[in-house]
């Protein structure tokens, strides 16, 4: 793979610039909205960044069932012959194809758009100066490289499974919809577990537990809540500002200030450390918990990869 690639950077190359691209018109989009409080120029966008960077990179990641299936041949005359075998070729993979491919975008992009968007965490032992810096810009980038990751092992399992290359694609479209659907978004998590208890006092224990945790089967969750904690998840600040907006013949109320926590709880996602407790480097301790969840996601992601190659695939010679 290392070989392959030196012959063949061009797909290096346009990830690299089309990541490029994507970053700085995101930047624009976004520019400083970090260091906006107010609810819809501010937290919103901001989710909409953190939403928008997710559709880049799990849409990116598909590309990966249609390599697999132009590489399967010479997989199986590899193999057949002594060469490597399933861990080989999915150790080399990671190593050679997946770093430069998804965390040098990832961490390109987290380089351009963390300071154009002005993210920043507010300090993790609720005290009133800033966190912007090293800290949080590394969560940020490895949330976003752990993300990406698993985006890409998973498409390359989808890959590995099946022998087509349409119901490839179709299989990994679809989880690419599930993974958004659930990530709290869309559908938060307040509104399945409402959902699961209603199921739970009809009887279906069993279901309303299943539907309680939907979200856990989506790993962009994960990522939106680590990012979210760092930017909104200390106790008592920021204060996010609801304001009203101008409305024709409609009484005008004061603006609102609400703890940030109060807002991440609404979207059904952690909101921050009791006590205002913090971990390693004074990060939130929930935002550690997050990003150690995406890396068993990613553990298990490649460990599929291997299982379907050693026990599921054979050679059709």
């Amino acid at each position: 793979h290392c070989r392959l690639a030196l012959r063949h950077p061009m797909l290096i190359w346009v990830n690299l610039v089309s990541t490029l691209v994507l970053a700085v018109l995101a930047g624009f989009a976004f520019w400083q909205t970090g260091k906006n409080n107010a609810l819809d120029s501010g937290v919103l966008q901001r989710i909409g960044l953190l939403f928008f960077l997710m559709l880049v990179f799990m849409l990116t990641s598909l590309i990966n069932i249609q390599l697999w299936h132009s590489e399967r041949l010479l997989y199986f005359q590899e193999s057949s012959a002594g060469c490597y075998g399933p861990l080989g070729y999915v150790a080399s993979k990671f190593l050679f194809d997946a770093l430069p491919l998804r965390v040098v975008p990832s961490l390109l992009c987290a380089a351009i758009v963390y300071p154009m968007a002005g993210l920043h965490s507010s300090a993790p032992l609720g005290t009133a100066h800033s966190a912007t810096g090293p800290p949080a810009a590394l969560m940020f980038a490895l949330g976003l490289s752990l993300a990406n990751l698993v985006g890409y092992s998973l498409a390359s399992a989808i890959g590995i499974a099946c022998r087509s290359p349409s119901a490839g694609m179709q299989l990994g479209a679809m989880l690419a919809l599930y993974s958004f659907l659930f990530c709290g978004l869309l559908v938060n998590k307040a509104t399945l577990e409402r959902m699961g208890e209603h199921l739970a006092q009809s009887g279906s224990a069993a279901l309303g537990g299943l539907v309680r945790a939907l979200p856990a089967t989506s790993f962009m969750f994960r990522f939106l809540e680590m990012v979210l904690v760092n930017e909104l998840g200390t106790i008592g600040a920021p204060m996010v500002d609801i304001e009203q907006r101008a409305i024709p013949g409609s009484p005008h109320y004061p603006a609102v200030h609400v703890p940030g926590p109060y807002i991440l709880d609404f979207l059904g996602y952690n909101h921050g450390d009791e006590g205002a407790a913090g971990c390693w480097l004074d990060m939130p301790c929930a935002a550690w918990a997050d990003l150690q969840a995406l890396v068993l996601w990613l553990v298990a992601g490649q460990a599929s990869c291997y299982l379907l190659l050693r026990f599921f695939v054979s050679d059709p010679h």
